[in-house]
């Protein structure tokens, strides 16, 4: 049994040093970058046992289909093809349950073709399964990667998605180096092409859009995740490229959702299994693991997660068993391994928090001495 001991996320009496878990990132809303509307509000603090609510889930699945994606992958299927069947066969389950939208990137067939759809191409909707198929069946593979521009933009129509209610997450499924930056310099940069990436052919032929776009690319991975979007990455083949390996492994890294187990930071799809399996996994994860506590601790409060009575580790990097923040302001908490496997395999069991609220000097507090100005730390 593990042992019941409050986890301490603040500076607080005989807690330790602050943690950098509480700090607010800046929150974009249907208001507009910087504003608050009463659904994205950030969570307060509210002190005692509080029942958690399994989360919405709302996924965007961001669908690399450059021109590599041609290229056959299991048996006369294109990678394309697989991916479609593969996304067919593991999706039907959640269909009633979880939004799913998609977003095809490029938007041409050029083969230097760098643009990206000017609205979703599919919008996050229940029962969206069989028209993300459709859409799939219906669409050739062609053009670059521009994987930064397609991560911001379908970030973007995430955050039109009330989150008092939901779990947003992305779905990033690529076969290529990601490249289509124009201002990197094809003298001097890394090259997409030869790695498993968009362009064919030697060298990046003095086009900027052929350099690999990976510092780029990681850091909006990143800051989506900070706005409390994580991505999961799944690399489809290319197994023997090691640059493209430690691409993938740094946008799995900056996503938040890495695997932490195996030799990869990323879901490595090298067949046609390996696909479905991966695909899987994430779906179990954001349909099953996620949930959301009305009361978040203050900054000297803490905070305890049992499922079923058993105490649950806080693991903010990650483990075989514990729970992390997928986003404080929205009170938003992902079960881990062994833990997310309990909750998916009884969704009868009980996920309770226990929420202490500090009071700090500068808050004012009600009769009982609880903190009525109980929001999270800035500093």
């Amino acid at each position: 049994m593990r042992s019941l001991l409050p986890l301490c996320l603040v500076a607080a009496l005989g807690c330790g040093a602050r943690t950098p878990l509480l700090v607010l990132p800046e929150y974009e809303t249907e208001a507009g970058p910087g504003e608050v509307d009463a659904a994205t509000e950030p969570v307060g603090c509210v002190p005692g046992d509080i029942s958690l609510t399994a989360a919405q889930p709302e996924v965007m699945f961001v669908l690399d289909r450059s021109g590599s994606m041609q290229m056959a992958f299991s048996g006369n299927e294109s990678r394309w093809a697989t991916l479609t069947s593969g996304l067919a066969q593991t999706l039907p389950p959640v269909d009633a349950t979880m939004a799913i939208g998609a977003l095809l990137f490029p938007s041409g067939l050029a083969h230097d073709d760098c643009s990206i759809p000017s609205q979703a191409s599919l919008s996050p909707a229940l029962h969206d399964v069989d028209p993300l198929i459709s859409l799939m069946q219906n669409t050739m593979p062609g053009g670059g990667t521009p994987t930064a521009d397609a991560i911001t933009f379908a970030a973007s129509v995430l955050s039109g998605v009330r989150a008092a209610t939901t779990a947003r997450a992305l779905v990033l499924a690529t076969d290529g180096a990601p490249n289509c930056n124009p201002n990197l310099d094809p003298a001097t940069c890394t090259c997409a092409s030869g790695m498993g990436g968009a362009g064919g052919g030697g060298g990046c032929r003095n086009n900027a859009s052929q350099c690999l776009d990976d510092v780029r690319t990681v850091a909006r991975i990143a800051g989506v995740y900070a706005q409390g979007v994580p991505t999961y990455v799944i690399g489809i083949a290319n197994a023997n490229d090691s640059t493209f390996s430690t691409v993938l492994n740094d946008m799995a890294q900056a996503g938040g959702r890495p695997l932490t187990s195996g030799s990869t930071s990323y879901y490595p799809a090298l067949s046609a299994s390996d696909l479905e399996a991966a695909l899987t996994a994430i779906r179990d994860q954001v349909g099953a693991c996620t949930y959301l506590t009305t009361s978040v601790p203050n900054a000297m409060g803490t905070i305890a997660l049992t499922i079923g009575g058993q105490t649950v580790p806080f693991e903010p990097d990650g483990g075989a068993s514990g729970w992390s923040w997928s986003s404080i302001s929205n009170g938003q908490i992902v079960l881990l391994g062994a833990a997310c496997e309990e909750v998916a395999g009884d969704a009868g069991v009980a996920v309770t928090a226990h929420v202490t609220c500090g009071t700090e000097a500068g808050t004012t507090t009600d009769a009982g001495g609880q903190p009525t100005d109980a929001t999270l730390d800035h500093e």
